[in-house]
Protein backbone atom coordinates (compact mmCIF):
# COMPACT_ATOMS: atom_id res chain seq x y z
CA UNK A 1 0.00 0.00 0.00
CA UNK A 2 2.85 2.35 0.88
CA UNK A 3 4.60 1.64 -2.42
CA UNK A 4 1.34 2.26 -4.28
CA UNK A 5 0.94 5.63 -2.49
CA UNK A 6 4.50 6.65 -3.41
CA UNK A 7 3.87 5.74 -7.03
CA UNK A 8 0.76 7.92 -7.08
CA UNK A 9 2.72 10.84 -5.57
CA UNK A 10 5.49 10.51 -8.16
CA UNK A 11 2.96 10.45 -10.99
CA UNK A 12 1.14 13.44 -9.51
CA UNK A 13 4.40 15.40 -9.25
CA UNK A 14 5.26 14.48 -12.82
CA UNK A 15 1.88 15.69 -14.04
CA UNK A 16 2.25 18.99 -12.17
CA UNK A 17 5.69 19.46 -13.67
CA UNK A 18 4.26 19.01 -17.16
CA UNK A 19 1.39 21.46 -16.67
CA UNK A 20 1.64 24.55 -18.82
CA UNK A 21 1.21 28.15 -17.74
CA UNK A 22 -0.22 30.73 -20.12
CA UNK A 23 1.67 34.00 -20.64
CA UNK A 24 0.50 37.12 -22.43
CA UNK A 25 2.26 40.30 -23.45
CA UNK A 26 1.29 43.41 -25.35
CA UNK A 27 2.87 46.58 -26.63
CA UNK A 28 1.90 49.74 -28.50
CA UNK A 29 4.53 51.42 -30.67
CA UNK A 30 4.32 54.80 -32.39
CA UNK A 31 6.84 55.04 -35.20
CA UNK A 32 8.49 58.08 -36.66
CA UNK A 33 8.36 59.38 -40.21
CA UNK A 34 11.80 57.96 -40.98
CA UNK A 35 10.75 54.39 -40.05
CA UNK A 36 8.99 51.89 -42.27
CA UNK A 37 5.86 49.98 -41.29
CA UNK A 38 7.82 46.73 -41.51
CA UNK A 39 10.43 47.95 -39.01
CA UNK A 40 7.73 49.30 -36.69
CA UNK A 41 5.86 45.98 -36.73
CA UNK A 42 9.04 44.07 -35.94
CA UNK A 43 9.95 46.38 -33.04
CA UNK A 44 6.42 46.28 -31.63
CA UNK A 45 6.24 42.49 -31.85
CA UNK A 46 9.60 42.05 -30.13
CA UNK A 47 8.64 44.44 -27.32
CA UNK A 48 5.36 42.55 -26.76
CA UNK A 49 7.40 39.35 -26.58
CA UNK A 50 9.82 40.98 -24.15
CA UNK A 51 6.97 42.19 -21.91
CA UNK A 52 5.46 38.71 -21.89
CA UNK A 53 8.64 37.03 -20.68
CA UNK A 54 9.70 39.82 -18.29
CA UNK A 55 6.31 39.81 -16.53
CA UNK A 56 6.45 36.07 -15.79
CA UNK A 57 6.97 35.62 -12.05
CA UNK A 58 9.73 33.01 -12.44
CA UNK A 59 11.69 35.37 -14.70
CA UNK A 60 11.15 38.27 -12.29
CA UNK A 61 12.35 36.25 -9.28
CA UNK A 62 15.43 34.91 -11.09
CA UNK A 63 16.64 38.19 -12.62
CA UNK A 64 16.01 40.75 -9.88
CA UNK A 65 19.70 41.65 -9.60
CA UNK A 66 20.38 41.74 -13.35
CA UNK A 67 20.12 45.34 -14.58
CA UNK A 68 22.30 45.01 -17.68
CA UNK A 69 19.96 45.53 -20.65
CA UNK A 70 22.11 43.44 -22.99
CA UNK A 71 22.14 40.47 -20.60
CA UNK A 72 18.38 40.64 -20.02
CA UNK A 73 17.68 40.94 -23.74
CA UNK A 74 19.94 37.97 -24.49
CA UNK A 75 18.13 35.90 -21.85
CA UNK A 76 14.73 36.79 -23.29
CA UNK A 77 15.81 35.91 -26.84
CA UNK A 78 17.25 32.56 -25.76
CA UNK A 79 14.23 31.56 -23.68
CA UNK A 80 11.74 32.77 -26.29
CA UNK A 81 13.38 30.66 -28.96
CA UNK A 82 13.46 27.45 -26.97
CA UNK A 83 10.89 27.43 -24.18
CA UNK A 84 7.77 29.25 -25.37
CA UNK A 85 5.16 26.86 -26.75
CA UNK A 86 2.30 27.68 -29.14
CA UNK A 87 3.34 31.32 -29.51
CA UNK A 88 0.48 33.11 -31.28
CA UNK A 89 -0.59 36.63 -32.15
CA UNK A 90 -3.82 37.31 -30.28
CA UNK A 91 -4.32 40.76 -31.73
CA UNK A 92 -2.53 42.91 -34.28
CA UNK A 93 -3.42 46.50 -35.17
CA UNK A 94 -1.54 48.66 -37.63
CA UNK A 95 -2.92 52.21 -37.88
CA UNK A 96 -0.90 53.76 -40.68
CA UNK A 97 -2.68 57.09 -40.51
CA UNK A 98 -1.60 57.45 -36.86
CA UNK A 99 1.78 55.68 -37.18
CA UNK A 100 0.74 53.26 -34.43
CA UNK A 101 1.31 49.51 -34.18
CA UNK A 102 -0.13 47.22 -31.52
CA UNK A 103 0.55 43.56 -30.76
CA UNK A 104 -0.81 41.19 -28.15
CA UNK A 105 0.89 37.79 -27.91
CA UNK A 106 0.14 34.58 -26.07
CA UNK A 107 2.31 31.56 -25.34
CA UNK A 108 2.67 28.70 -22.88
CA UNK A 109 5.59 27.56 -20.74
CA UNK A 110 6.32 24.55 -18.58
CA UNK A 111 7.42 26.15 -15.27
CA UNK A 112 9.90 23.50 -14.14
CA UNK A 113 11.69 23.36 -17.49
CA UNK A 114 11.59 27.13 -17.90
CA UNK A 115 13.04 27.79 -14.44
CA UNK A 116 15.82 25.25 -14.87
CA UNK A 117 16.77 26.65 -18.26
CA UNK A 118 16.61 30.23 -16.98
CA UNK A 119 18.90 29.53 -14.03
CA UNK A 120 21.42 27.84 -16.30
CA UNK A 121 21.31 30.71 -18.78
CA UNK A 122 21.70 33.35 -16.05
CA UNK A 123 24.94 31.74 -14.88
CA UNK A 124 26.19 31.40 -18.46
CA UNK A 125 25.27 34.93 -19.59
CA UNK A 126 26.73 36.61 -16.52
CA UNK A 127 30.01 34.83 -17.14
CA UNK A 128 30.02 35.89 -20.80
CA UNK A 129 29.18 39.53 -20.02
CA UNK A 130 31.39 39.78 -16.96
CA UNK A 131 33.62 42.81 -17.54
CA UNK A 132 37.29 42.03 -18.04
CA UNK A 133 39.69 44.48 -16.36
CA UNK A 134 41.60 46.85 -18.63
CA UNK A 135 44.32 46.84 -16.02
CA UNK A 136 44.53 46.05 -12.33
CA UNK A 137 46.80 46.07 -9.32
CA UNK A 138 46.48 45.14 -5.65
CA UNK A 139 44.21 48.14 -4.96
CA UNK A 140 41.75 48.23 -7.86
CA UNK A 141 40.75 46.95 -11.31
CA UNK A 142 40.01 49.32 -14.19
CA UNK A 143 36.95 47.81 -15.87
CA UNK A 144 36.60 50.45 -18.59
CA UNK A 145 38.50 53.45 -19.88
CA UNK A 146 37.42 56.06 -22.43
CA UNK A 147 37.93 59.69 -23.41
CA UNK A 148 35.22 62.35 -23.71
CA UNK A 149 35.16 65.13 -26.28
CA UNK A 150 36.25 67.69 -23.69
CA UNK A 151 39.51 65.72 -23.15
CA UNK A 152 38.30 64.15 -19.91
CA UNK A 153 39.76 60.68 -19.42
CA UNK A 154 37.26 58.50 -17.55
CA UNK A 155 37.64 55.21 -15.71
CA UNK A 156 35.21 52.69 -14.27
CA UNK A 157 37.10 51.34 -11.26
CA UNK A 158 36.28 48.46 -8.91
CA UNK A 159 38.11 48.62 -5.60
CA UNK A 160 39.75 45.59 -4.01
CA UNK A 161 40.20 47.08 -0.54
CA UNK A 162 38.35 49.33 1.88
CA UNK A 163 39.75 52.80 2.38
CA UNK A 164 40.41 56.12 0.70
CA UNK A 165 43.21 56.40 -1.82
CA UNK A 166 44.42 58.60 -4.61
CA UNK A 167 45.91 57.04 -7.71
CA UNK A 168 48.47 58.37 -10.17
CA UNK A 169 48.48 57.53 -13.87
CA UNK A 170 51.22 58.42 -16.33
CA UNK A 171 50.12 59.50 -19.82
CA UNK A 172 52.48 59.48 -22.82
CA UNK A 173 51.26 61.13 -26.03
CA UNK A 174 52.43 59.97 -29.46
CA UNK A 175 52.17 61.33 -32.99
CA UNK A 176 51.06 59.34 -36.02
CA UNK A 177 54.62 58.03 -36.55
CA UNK A 178 54.81 56.66 -33.02
CA UNK A 179 57.15 59.32 -31.62
CA UNK A 180 56.46 60.69 -28.10
CA UNK A 181 55.12 64.24 -28.09
CA UNK A 182 54.61 64.94 -24.41
CA UNK A 183 53.44 63.38 -21.17
CA UNK A 184 51.73 64.19 -17.92
CA UNK A 185 50.67 62.70 -14.62
CA UNK A 186 47.02 62.66 -13.61
CA UNK A 187 45.83 61.93 -10.10
CA UNK A 188 42.45 60.38 -9.40
CA UNK A 189 40.91 60.86 -5.99
CA UNK A 190 38.48 58.09 -5.06
CA UNK A 191 37.40 59.24 -1.59
CA UNK A 192 36.30 56.62 0.92
CA UNK A 193 35.13 53.36 -0.62
CA UNK A 194 34.35 49.76 0.23
CA UNK A 195 35.84 46.59 -1.19
CA UNK A 196 33.96 45.61 -4.33
CA UNK A 197 32.48 49.08 -4.84
CA UNK A 198 32.46 50.43 -8.40
CA UNK A 199 32.93 54.11 -9.23
CA UNK A 200 33.31 56.34 -12.26
CA UNK A 201 36.24 58.76 -11.98
CA UNK A 202 37.25 61.35 -14.61
CA UNK A 203 40.25 63.68 -14.99
CA UNK A 204 41.01 66.23 -17.68
CA UNK A 205 44.03 65.72 -19.98
CA UNK A 206 45.31 69.28 -19.73
CA UNK A 207 48.62 68.78 -21.55
CA UNK A 208 47.38 66.71 -24.48
CA UNK A 209 49.04 68.04 -27.69
CA UNK A 210 46.75 68.99 -30.55
CA UNK A 211 48.40 66.55 -32.98
CA UNK A 212 48.19 63.53 -30.67
CA UNK A 213 47.42 60.35 -32.63
CA UNK A 214 47.21 58.07 -29.59
CA UNK A 215 48.44 57.77 -26.03
CA UNK A 216 49.38 55.16 -23.46
CA UNK A 217 48.14 55.05 -19.87
CA UNK A 218 49.61 53.16 -16.94
CA UNK A 219 49.39 53.48 -13.20
CA UNK A 220 52.63 54.41 -11.45
CA UNK A 221 51.69 54.82 -7.80
CA UNK A 222 48.78 54.05 -5.50
CA UNK A 223 48.81 55.22 -1.94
Amino acid sequence: MKQYFLTIMVLFSFILAQERVMLEGEYTYKWGDNETVLVAKSLCYNMALRNMVESYQIFVASTTDIQNYEVRNDLIQTLSAGYLEDLTVVEERIEKEKNVAYYKLRAYVRPVEFKRALQQQVVRKLEIYKPKPVRENEYFAVLKQWELRNNDLCFIIQFKQDGGYDYEFEITYYDSDGFPLDGETIRLFSGNHKQGQIRKICQNLRNKPFDTAYYEVWDTKSR
